[in-house]
């Protein structure tokens, strides 16, 4: 069942909604569940942000159309809910079997670009504590960016560098301070582009 409902949900493989499926008309006419939007979405990125890092882009769509909540809208919801219905067996497994010498933090950051109507990008990110026979997640977010970005290569950067100064870099000081000083930390990057600006960045703050 849909919480704050008596609607039974059909499960689904995926936490998203085609796009292409959604009518048009739909997103026009008032949601079912507009009375409960709200308390919805707080319920699963209450569950998100604890342990389910896998359906945070989902709820964002969601959480952004709380105040103007469609048809199209509780498709998405209930598409939601019966992904979750579907993976109540899912969970984080984390292993760590190596000594803190042998830990470093890596950073994955990524991006779309403009996949919100009014063409703002959003940023996600992971940060695990990893080695040769370890690995855990320690944070995870998805967030849509402030401004409008004009290529995949300027979203690319600042989701990687908000990433880096806001968390990575805060964490990597406190591993240090608990877990061993000469902890590392690692950043992948999946835009060739941006991977260039940031070495030309380094590489200007490393000369003489």
């Amino acid at each position: 069942m849909l919480p704050f409902s008596n609607k039974p949900v059909k499960h689904a493989r995926t936490p998203h909604v085609d796009e292409g499926s959604l009518l048009a008309t739909d997103q026009v006419d008032r949601g079912q569940l507009s009375n409960v939007a709200a308390k919805l979405v707080m319920r699963f990125m209450w569950l998100g942000r604890i342990s389910r890092p896998d359906l945070l882009v989902a709820i964002n769509v969601c959480a952004g159309h709380t105040t103007k909540w469609t048809a199209n809208d509780d498709k998405r919801m209930t598409r939601l809910a019966g992904y979750v219905a579907a993976t109540l067996d899912h969970c984080h497994i984390m292993r760590i079997h190596d000594k803190p010498s042998d830990l470093r933090l890596s950073l994955y950051a990524g991006a779309d670009f403009g996949s919100a109507p009014d063409m703002k990008s959003t940023s996600g990110y992971l940060l695990a504590l990893d080695g040769p026979q370890s690995f855990a997640l320690i944070l995870w977010c998805s967030k849509r960016q402030c401004a409008v970005s004009r290529s995949t290569t300027e979203v690319e950067f600042v989701s990687f560098s908000t990433s880096l100064f806001t968390e990575a870099v805060l964490l990597l000081e406190i591993c240090q301070q608990l877990i061993i000083p000469e902890i590392v930390l690692n950043c992948y990057k999946d835009s060739q582009a941006a991977l260039a600006i940031i070495a030309q960045v380094a590489a200007f703050e490393q000369a003489p």
